[in-house]
């Protein structure tokens, strides 16, 4: 007889209906970690204060403080050092650096570069053996920058980065300071890159300043040219068929600026031309003229230089004859107001300015061509970021704290302008840079 075996199961263990509250839908499991904000670097070209005042550099047992002002303001480089525990540091150094780094790009992947170190300036602010320096107080330093580079060949540049195809270059200053601590401990460097953006300023002659509202009407005033000391170039003719007339009318040009050639951008620069020929006919034919206010950016490296030219400027002229002499006045100005300065470090970088001047026969006496000859020549000269302050304009004290800010170039001004305009007053319980 077959027997059958049942097994009860308890109430509270059968199954139930799920309630309608509970939602047992798959649960992803992959969360997102909050996000987290690393570390400052002492690296890193960030002020490590919220403190809006003031431009603080900081590491495990140094404080870098650079003021109000990241750029230096009067050829100067002032700021304070604050060692948070002097019993371990044997010595605490300040550099002061600018270095120029060029590279050249082929297929988008550097093959050679450069290097020049053109300012080196250092100063011993703590030394165990002779400081009286306490833990927690600050320890003022300051640098007079000098006027030219270390090589002696020219003034110190600014700072900027300048980009071409295939080559790039960089200009910067930077703040080091190094300790070393006594014993078995690790020496610690805190370094920061600062702005070197000076104003340059070119002499204020009197037919620049006001500008009038037609660039040639001064230059059109009797007796312009007597009262003014220029500097006289001059433009031998080319031709371009080399087997034209044998016999030909002798001509010449000369082409006129006010001296000396320092002049400051975005402002006008007069200029005057002369052509001389005992033929009346040939000085009618030779009426078109073109001026150019050129800018030139070139980079080397290892016996490679990228270079390129661009026209920033162009010029209006009026033609008149005097004398026998056929006179073109006008004037040429371009580029952008306090931000164009020529400067140069030999063999590495260089920005100049020129002015370029052609004459050529117009296109109706194409077929004379080969028998008129053409002008054409390129006057390097030098930009100045301003000109020489005049009655009412800005404080001596404002122009010492007011870099060239037009140096940096819009884009970039616009990034760094929350850091760049900050207040310039100092507490006054900071000691003063000896």
């Amino acid at each position: 007889m077959a027997m059958t075996l049942s097994l009860a199961i308890p109430k509270s263990r059968q199954p139930s209906a799920v309630p309608a509250h509970l939602d047992l839908s798959p649960v992803d499991t992959n969360i997102a970690s909050p996000a987290y904000t690393d570390a400052l670097s002492v690296w890193d070209n960030r002020p490590a204060t919220t403190d809006p005042d003031e431009f603080t550099y900081k590491s495990k047992h140094l404080v870098l403080n650079l003021g109000a002002r990241q750029w230096p303001t009067d050829g100067k480089v002032e700021g304070w050092i604050t060692i948070k525990n002097v019993q371990h540091t044997k010595l605490v150094t300040v550099r002061v650096e600018g270095e120029v780094l060029t590279t050249i790009n082929e297929r988008g992947l550097p093959v050679a570069h450069t290097r020049l170190a053109f300012l080196s300036l250092s100063k011993t602010i703590y030394n165990a053996r002779d400081s009286s320096a306490s833990s927690g107080s600050p320890i003022p330093f300051s640098f007079v920058l000098p006027m030219s580079t270390q090589q002696g060949t020219s003034r110190l540049p600014p700072s900027c980065s300048l980009f071409l195809p295939g080559a790039s270059a960089e200009v910067r200053y930077r703040v080091k300071v190094e300790m070393v601590r006594k014993g078995l401990r690790f020496n610690q460097s805190i370094k920061t890159k600062i702005l070197y953006l000076p104003k340059t300023t070119s002499p204020r002659p009197k037919y620049l300043a006001p500008p009038p509202e037609d660039p040639d009407a001064e230059l059109r005033s009797p007796g312009y040219e007597e009262s003014t000391q220029w500097t006289i170039v001059d433009v031998p003719p080319t031709y371009p068929n080399t087997k034209g007339p044998t016999n030909k009318t002798p001509v010449s040009a000369q082409l006129l600026l006010p001296y000396p050639t320092i002049y400051p951008a975005h402002r006008p620069i007069p200029i005057v031309v002369t052509l001389t020929s005992p033929s009346p006919v040939l000085l009618a034919l030779l009426s078109n003229i073109t001026l150019q206010l050129v800018v030139t950016t070139k980079m080397c490296t290892r016996g490679n230089t990228c270079a390129r030219e661009r026209v920033i400027g162009t010029g209006r002229v009026t033609a008149s004859e005097e004398h026998g002499l056929k006179l073109f006045r006008g004037a040429v100005s371009g580029g952008n107001e306090g931000g164009e300065m020529s400067w140069k470090i030999d063999g590495y970088a260089e920005v100049k300015y020129a002015i370029r001047l052609i004459i050529r026969p117009p296109p109706e006496a194409r077929s004379l061509d080969g028998a008129l000859p053409y002008f054409t020549h390129t006057q390097t000269i030098q930009l100045t970021t301003h000109e020489q302050e005049s009655e009412g304009a800005e404080s001596e004290a404002e122009a010492e704290v007011t870099p060239a800010l037009g140096l940096l170039g819009p884009a970039y001004i616009r990034r760094a302008s929350g850091s760049l305009y900050t207040a310039n007053t100092r507490s006054s319980t900071r000691p003063s840079p000896v």
